[in-house]
């Protein structure tokens, strides 16, 4: 368990300032109800550029109903509250995609944090770590409250695989959006699909972090009472 926080809670590192990025805020009208159907941990698959990749879903996440174009993935889970549930989505970018930095900066005014001059003091950004693919490098980011259909607080992974001769291939963001509570109880989850993405045919990786998962069969823990 110890390994597996390391992976999800690592230091901080000081970044510089970068360009500024466009910016997409969330934007809930509406909370859109489901149904929230038991569902049984699951291989995921995708095809991108002729290759196809997969991960592991966490059981109780489920396909949102429509995934946006610039998104390969999309999730939604139980959230801590009713009017907002967690979602977790999964995108790809060639090339480097700007660095950590520059998205790091996008996901903080995306949770509504303005002027941004980098990470705050409860933010956390890890060193990158081989997870065989490529390097993942975890980060967990704390916005300001918007009202209960809004997330406060992003969880991400972004995974830059190299290419021959050097540099970076493909970067591949997994980010989990939602409350406080709703984050706490599905990081776990979100460290799994992490930590099992590879291509097709690959054998699944022996990572740190996964003994923990399997040893819980895939579960997450019950989502606690949101008092925001």
């Amino acid at each position: 368990m110890k390994r597996l926080m390391f992976i999800l809670i690592a230091p901080l590192f000081v970044l510089g300032c970068g360009e500024e990025p466009t910016i997409e805020r969330y934007e809930v009208s509406k909370p859109v109800g489901y149904d929230w159907p038991d569902t049984a941990l699951r291989e995921a698959e995708v095809e991108v550029d002729g290759l196809s990749w997969v991960w592991e879903v966490p059981p109780g996440w489920i396909d949102a109903p429509e995934v946006p174009d610039r998104l390969l993935a999309d999730y939604r889970f139980k959230g801590s509250t009713e009017s907002l549930p967690g979602r977790m989505t999964v995108s790809k970018i060639d090339g480097d995609a700007g660095g950590v930095n520059a998205n790091v900066f996008r996901w903080l005014q995306q949770i509504y944090i303005t002027n941004v001059t980098g990470p705050g003091p409860k933010d956390k950004i890890s060193e990158p770590m081989n997870i065989g693919v490529g390097e993942a490098t975890f980060i967990e980011l704390h916005g300001q409250y918007q009202g209960e259909h809004m997330p406060t607080r992003i969880a991400a992974a972004i995974v830059q695989i190299p290419a021959e001769g050097g540099g970076v291939y493909q970067t591949w963001f997994f980010k989990l959006a939602g409350d406080d509570a709703t984050l706490e109880a599905n990081r776990t989850g979100m460290a799994q699909m992490v930590l099992t993405f590879r291509p097709k045919g690959v054998p699944r990786p022996v990572l740190p972090g996964l003994e923990t998962i399997d040893e819980g069969g895939g579960e997450v823990p019950e989502q606690a009472t949101d008092e925001s």
